[in-house]
């Protein structure tokens, strides 16, 4: 209980620290924000232009593709908020030496100093991206796409995790990891459900960007899928959370070793 509570205590004040940072540089978090905003506009006029010729596109409309972009920012505020490359430099330069002594979890701690409140803005885009969803989805459900897509990301961080890890026998690992960020980024804005089947699961398992963008969007509009998306969401959860466990521990003992 005390580790628990110590890793909260420590995550919590690397958040508060952020904010007063940020209260500083308003200047800067607004022009985030317009960028932001801009991106933003261009995703709802790209979907209002692709509907204006048909109804539905392999099963969805408008409104389905709003409520992706729901989830999907949903998502993005989640990760883009921590900056776990950070951590892959503490592993190749040795910063870690000095985080190792506290007891607390190494990764909660570096999260929670590296945790980014400008990303924040983002909340108001989810507004804007919900109300244009408003009249074709089922509310009662909204909840249930929310717990899908945050476990959705904890198993996309497992996974950064995983790739992270990787520094500690491979040393500079950013071209691996900048691949990995731009896969992501050039397809999570694409339902999954249009894929061939062999991509559906790379894009689901592997790399599991349905878990936290259509899918969710899926369950909110047609509820009878839940049982059948929870089976693929639970082992993948579970499976890259003990890869990422795994590795992590294997690799701090290799970090620890060659440090002495």
């Amino acid at each position: 209980m005390l580790r628990v509570n110590e890793n909260a205590r420590q995550y919590l004040l690397g958040i508060k620290y952020k904010f007063r940072s940020l209260m500083e540089y308003r200047a800067s978090f607004l022009a985030f924000f317009i960028t932001d905003a801009t991106w933003a506009l261009m995703a709802v006029i790209f979907w209002y232009a692709i509907f204006q010729g048909t109804n539905t596109i392999n099963g969805w409309t408008f409104y389905g593709s709003m409520l992706m972009l729901v989830f999907v920012s949903i998502a993005e505020l989640m990760w883009d908020s921590f900056d776990s490359s950070q951590l892959s430099q503490g592993v190749i330069y040795g910063d870690l030496d000095k985080y190792l002594a506290r007891p607390i979890s190494l990764p909660t701690f570096w999260w929670g100093w590296s945790f980014d409140p400008s990303f924040m803005s983002r909340i108001l885009i989810i507004a804007g991206y919900l109300y244009l969803a408003l009249p074709g989805i089922n509310l009662s459900w909204l909840l249930v796409g929310l717990v899908y897509t945050i476990l959705g990301v904890i198993a996309f961080l497992a996974i950064e995790l995983s790739l992270v890890s990787l520094a500690f026998w491979f040393g500079r690992i950013g071209r691996l990891l900048n691949l990995f960020y731009n896969l992501v980024w050039s397809q999570h804005m694409f339902p999954v459900a249009i894929y061939p089947t062999l991509w559906k699961l790379v894009f689901t398992i592997l790399i599991p960007i349905g878990l936290f963008q259509s899918i969710p969007a899926q369950i909110v509009l047609d509820p009878s899928t839940l049982w059948k998306n929870l089976a693929l969401l639970i082992p993948t959860l579970i499976g890259w959370l003990l890869v990422a466990s795994i590795m992590w521990k294997e690799g701090l003992k290799r970090y620890e070793s060659a440090g002495g």
